[in-house]
């Protein structure tokens, strides 16, 4: 599960964003200017675009390889990937699933 929470002027945690991820650990999770929130799974390599407009998942890319660590770069719109077997990958963050 993804969830997004802000602290409110009374010192109460709510509730902005929540997603339930199906079959997915999240390892790492970035957020964009654009309002979109990355997430990359732990063990099927998936990297996942969300919304927090209507909580839902808008895109779902395969990395094909586990991910150990991941960062994203939305200026030049690409994230790369610590593979965990091969060294580092680089993707487009929009719409490519092969990598650069």
């Amino acid at each position: 599960m993804v969830q997004v929470l802000i602290l409110n002027t009374s010192s109460q945690l709510q509730s902005v964003f929540v997603v339930q991820l199906e079959n997915t650990v999240s390892k790492s999770v970035a957020f964009a200017d654009n309002k979109a929130i990355y997430v990359f799974g732990l063990s099927d390599g998936k990297f996942m675009k969300l919304e927090d407009e209507d909580d839902t998942i808008v895109e779902e890319v395969s990395c094909k390889s586990l991910i150990d660590h991941a960062a994203v770069y939305q200026k030049r719109g690409v994230f790369i990937v610590d593979n965990a077997t091969d060294g580092f990958t680089l993707y487009r963050l929009e719409g490519k699933e092969e990598p650069i």
